[in-house]
């Protein structure tokens, strides 16, 4: 265990555990070893957390190359848990609609992506179970109405806790159409193998990338969950 004082008098204890009893008119500040986050015993015996359970590890638009790509390997995502992207994108290729595709560990394989979804617009339509592409959701594409976008969230639970298949679940929303509005609910799997394998690295990219990109002005928040 170390200690010392701030700035204000405070002391501050950096260990594992906390397990000293606290007067009833008294708190005690410690930082938490596991964590990484301050926290304060009560005279209960509870060691409670100050530090915030979710951090903010990206915002930003697509690279040069028109795609998402974010390293997950390293830095404060090593704290966190899950994973959650919040997205507003926007496709530029013909038609109104398009394929948005999740890329795992820069593995491009597409057979080693299973996919399942449920998909509504005027009519709902059901997949196939396990299709073999990294399917995350459709988004507008070139032809939708301007400004059209798919607002999605993607959460990838446990991806750095190799005991667990790779799996997350996306829901979204967006305009095809003057009076179309679309919905999806996708569950996605990286197949390449089913436990052993931490999620290090994410691409978003359209099926068709390469020749097909996003729009500049789509936007992806990155959020690490630690609890």
């Amino acid at each position: 265990m170390s200690n010392h004082f701030d700035g204000t008098g405070i002391q501050l204890f950096e260990q594992s555990s906390f397990a000293e009893s606290i007067p009833a008119d008294h708190i005690k500040l410690f930082l938490d070893a596991a964590s990484g986050q301050p926290a304060y015993r009560t005279p209960g015996g509870s060691n409670i957390l100050l530090g915030a359970s979710c951090v903010q590890l990206y915002d930003t638009t697509p690279n040069d190359s028109g795609g998402f790509n974010f390293d997950v390997s390293s830095g404060e995502a090593l704290n966190c848990i899950d994973l959650e992207l919040l997205c507003m994108i926007r496709g530029l290729a013909t038609g109104i609609s398009d394929s948005l595709y999740m890329w795992a560990n820069g593995d491009l394989t597409a057979t080693n992506y299973r996919n399942s979804y449920q998909y509504w617009d005027q009519v709902p339509t059901n997949s196939a179970a396990g299709a073999a592409t990294p399917l995350v959701s459709f988004i507008p594409s070139n032809s939708s109405p301007s400004g059209a976008y798919a607002f999605l969230r993607i959460y990838i639970p446990q991806f750095r806790n190799t005991a667990f298949v790779r799996k997350a679940q996306a829901t979204g929303t967006g305009k095809l159409a003057a009076s179309t509005q679309f919905g999806n609910d996708v569950a996605w799997e990286y197949t390449n193998s089913d436990t052993g394998v931490a999620i290090t690295n994410i691409k978003l990219r359209p099926d068709g990338y390469g020749t097909d990109t996003l729009n500049s002005s789509s936007r992806v928040v990155v959020r690490g969950w630690k609890t």
